[in-house]
């Protein structure tokens, strides 16, 4: 028992030796990282295209060498061209031992006309120096627009079913973009003039083949319908589209669009010519209020028995095919047997409107009269009249009287709660910081994490092949034996038996060479002790130790001080023998480097938290003087560090202000950072319904593969899942080096296991699968549209406060996709990102 327990002593004693050794090679590893990263900064400009067409955007790269913190610099524009900040990309590499980090700013360059454009030198002072790069030369050209060419591969042609229409009739229209022989991408939305009209916005392009007689073409087809507003002859068009031609490169191979040349090129339709006639006014009824098409009208009443004084609802249909827009409903006739209220609109299938009017009947019997409804047919060029049938309504009489109905009763009002948004917060709480990214060297790290049960395992496979080793078991005894002889010499020694003394020493250097060195009993003779792997100061201490013994016990004598020098070089020779052999510490190299990772996932820190300006917003915002809290809170966000408490009070000086979208957007921030927050949900939930906006939902398979990516904050979730991976590492080594506990061990790194993949599943799909940095809150309503520019075709309609998601940016525009997943082209001075952006974008007030 004794003897497992040295064992065991001896091997924690190499491994935590190992950890003191990772500790070591972490800082030394640091320091080298700081003298590599305090290297001189290498400045680059390059552009790519150089020459580009109007329109045409290229991209301004400018690369740092040496640092990763360097902010984006501002980029003078010329007159003509237009400089929008895209973003930046870092990269760290190590080479040869080095780290060398280094960040690339990227430029959306557009030119706004044909020209030649020297852009730069681009100059930002970094670390106390003054750094230059550029300049580079952009070149741009006019782009070619082309015509409709008999035999052009391109085409674009503006078509209606016809030409002569009414005023206020809605006409089918198709723009057809026919593409021949070529490679064609990139298409926008066609715009189309159309003075005097009012046109609808192009639905989804439909495509399909079509054979015409110099060839077949792939047709694309934008389908809307357009109506004239007044009469006399008006001009449909031209139309005009714009698209890129792909076209091989000279000398190329491949026939695909990245390996080609893009031309791009835009196209115009030849216009179309409306004869629009006015409404006759012969035959007009007085019922009629401008509807133009065909209709059928609908008239139902519910409920049909009810009580003097009871209310019935009268449902009125309009349904057919033309132009309803600003047509009002039927009108029921006044009657001293009814007290009616205001129509109002309400939901009704596609093709159709729908009215709902409050009717009380006042008398005990009473008839809805018949409804007429005209308009004008334009197929038939006259004026139709519908009509629906009487409707009878069976009123039984009630305690009340008519007078007593036109006359309100006084009754009790009920109460009325009022609301308002939770007070801001007193203290700013957590401070995080707002741009953390994981870096690939974190994840890593992680992974390197494994090293460290991989060694430990290998460390116990060792461990149990020396326990079934014979030759150890042999030197193990040995030691046992060089322990007892070492207790019973000293004793004999110490009584004076000096014979009894050299008689211990001679037979107990036999039993520890011939246990030590495996040879035959009786075999330990001078050839013998020549041939063993000992220095040679131990050959000569055993030598003439045992050349002492036999002086001693063949008739010499020796002193007490002589035995007493004997004594001490018995020890020294024990002492050497005792030593173990050399061997390579399998475990020790994987726990040294994922002990050094443990101390790098330890090592960060940030800056102290803007305090003060904290609670110089509070006293303002307590002061009602909300423009002063707002600048307050602001200039503490500017800081680079934010809570959930700064964002909720920013929102609520926004709130106080009027202005719903910037609320909104702070309060979506405080629930991303503290998403279980109670106050946070009341004041965003009661913003939201004022501004008439509603919360997306994640869709069920989200809500089952990431369970807490919307419960847990993102940095919550970053360090429950660091804390759960340490602790599943930790016990999954401590079982291969803890054998009496080895099963609790193993439980307890299954369990850590499951809650560190549960946890990891939930930041992947908030990091990754819908990244805050990705998602925006409209600050005031905004038009999004079918492409990038302002003229373009309005698609659907942004609310103030409304939350969407970005997926491409073009020059100063955002495609965003709604929760509904519809898309569409938003300026970005009319968004805001989640995350608060770490500088001003470039050329922004």
């Amino acid at each position: 028992m004794r003897t497992r327990v040295s064992q065991n002593s001896f091997i924690w004693k190499r491994f935590v030796t190992a950890g003191v050794l990772a500790c070591v090679a972490a800082i030394a590893m640091g320091t080298s990282a700081v003298a590599a990263f305090a290297a001189a900064l290498s400045v680059r400009a390059s552009l790519a295209p150089e020459r580009v067409v109007v329109g045409e955007a290229a991209i301004l790269s400018l690369e740092v060498s040496g640092a990763q913190d360097v902010p984006a610099p501002s980029v003078a524009a010329p007159e003509g061209v237009r400089v929008e900040y895209v973003g930046p990309a870092t990269q760290v590499s190590i080479v040869n031992g080095r780290i060398q980090a280094s960040v690339q700013h990227r430029y959306s360059v557009v030119a706004e006309k044909p020209g030649s454009f020297r852009i730069g030198p681009v100059t930002f002072d970094y670390a106390g120096q003054r750094y230059e790069a550029g300049p580079v030369t952009l070149v741009a050209t006019a782009a070619p627009e082309a015509a409709n060419e008999p035999g052009s591969p391109l085409r674009l042609v503006v078509r209606v079913p016809r030409t002569r229409v009414y005023v206020r009739e809605k006409l089918p229209l198709e723009v057809l973009l026919y593409v021949g022989a070529v490679r064609a991408g990139d298409l926008q939305y066609p715009t189309l003039a159309a003075d005097g009209c009012a046109l609808e916005p192009f639905g989804e392009p439909a495509q399909y083949q079509e054979q015409l007689p110099d060839g077949t073409y792939t047709v694309v087809r934008f389908a809307s319908t357009v109506t004239p507003l007044r009469s006399g002859t008006l001009t449909l068009g031209p139309a005009t589209t714009r698209l890129n031609v792909y076209e091989r490169r000279r000398g190329g191979f491949f026939d695909d669009p990245f390996f080609s040349q893009r031309r791009p090129v835009s196209l115009r339709s030849e216009p179309v010519q409306l004869d629009v006639l006015p409404l006759p006014e012969d035959g007009k009824p007085a019922s009629f209020t401008g509807a133009v098409g065909r209709f059928a009208l609908q008239v139902s009443a519910s409920p049909l028995q009810v009580r003097t004084g009871d209310p019935v609802t009268l449902r009125i249909v309009l349904q057919g095919q033309g132009n309803l827009d600003g047509v009002p409903p039927p009108v029921l006739p006044s009657s001293p047997n009814w007290k009616t209220y205001e129509p109002h609109a309400v939901q009704a299938p596609a093709g159709a409107a729908a009215f709902e009017q409050v009717v009380i009947p006042l008398a005990p019997t009473a008839e809805i009269p018949s409804l007429e409804f005209s308009y004008f047919d334009p197929e038939a060029g006259r004026y139709r009249t519908e009509r629906s049938a009487p409707i009878g309504i069976v009123v039984q009489r009630g305690e009340e009287t008519p007078a007593m109905l036109a006359a309100p009763q006084p009754t009790a009002p009920p109460e009325e709660l009022g609301r308002d948004i939770v007070y801001i917060q007193e203290h700013p709480g957590r401070w995080q910081p707002l741009h953390t990214r994981t870096s690939p060297l974190f994840v890593a790290a992680h992974g390197g994490l494994l090293l460290l049960p991989m060694g430990a395992y290998l460390f116990d496979r060792r461990r149990q092949s020396l326990a079934r080793d014979a030759r150890m078991l042999q030197q193990r005894k040995a030691r046992q034996l060089a322990e007892q002889a070492r207790k019973r010499c000293r004793e004999l020694i110490s009584q004076g038996d000096i014979r009894g003394f050299y008689d211990c020493v001679a037979r107990h250097l036999h039993d520890e060479l011939t246990l030590r060195f495996q040879l035959p009993p009786g075999a330990v003779g001078p050839e013998q002790l020549a041939r063993l792997p000992l220095d040679p100061d131990t050959h000569q201490a055993i030598a003439a130790l045992l050349a002492a013994c036999e002086e001693v016990r063949f008739g010499g004598q020796t002193t007490s001080r002589r035995a007493e020098d004997d004594w001490s070089l018995f020890e020294r020779v024990l002492r050497e023998l005792d030593k173990p052999p050399r061997r390579r510490w399998l475990g020790v190299g994987p726990a040294a480097g994922s002990a050094a990772l443990l101390v790098w996932l330890a090592a960060a820190s940030w800056a102290a938290s803007p305090d003060a300006l904290f609670h110089q917003g509070n006293a303002a915002y307590a002061a009602q003087d909300y423009q002063a809290a707002v600048a307050a809170y602001e200039a503490a966000v500017r800081q680079g560090v934010g809570s959930a408490a700064l964002f909720f009070n920013l929102g609520n000086a926004y709130f106080k202000l009027g202005d719903l979208g910037r609320a909104i957007l702070n309060y979506e921030r405080a629930q991303w950072l503290a998403p279980r927050d109670a106050d946070v949900w009341a004041n965003l939930d009661f913003a939201r319904a004022r501004a008439g906006v509603s919360a997306c939902t994640a869709p069920l398979w989200e809500r089952i593969a990431f369970p807490l990516a919307h419960a847990w904050s993102p940095m919550g979730l970053r360090y429950g899942f660091t804390i759960a991976y340490l602790l599943a590492v930790g016990a999954l080594t401590l079982s291969f080096l803890h054998q009496r506990w080895q099963t609790w061990w193993r439980w307890l790194a299954f369990a850590a296991g499951g809650v560190a993949l549960l946890l990891g599943a939930s930041w992947v799909g908030r990091s990754w699968w819908h990244p805050a940095e990705a998602q925006a809150i409209a600050l005031e309503p905004a038009a999004a549209r079918f492409a990038p520019e302002s003229g373009a075709t309005e698609h659907f309609q942004l609310r103030a406060g409304m939350r969407v998601e970005v997926r491409e940016r073009r020059g100063t525009w955002l495609l965003v996709e709604r929760c509904d997943g519809r898309r569409g082209w938003v300026d970005a001075k009319q968004l805001a990102p989640l995350v608060p952006p770490a500088e001003p974008p470039v050329g922004s007030s």
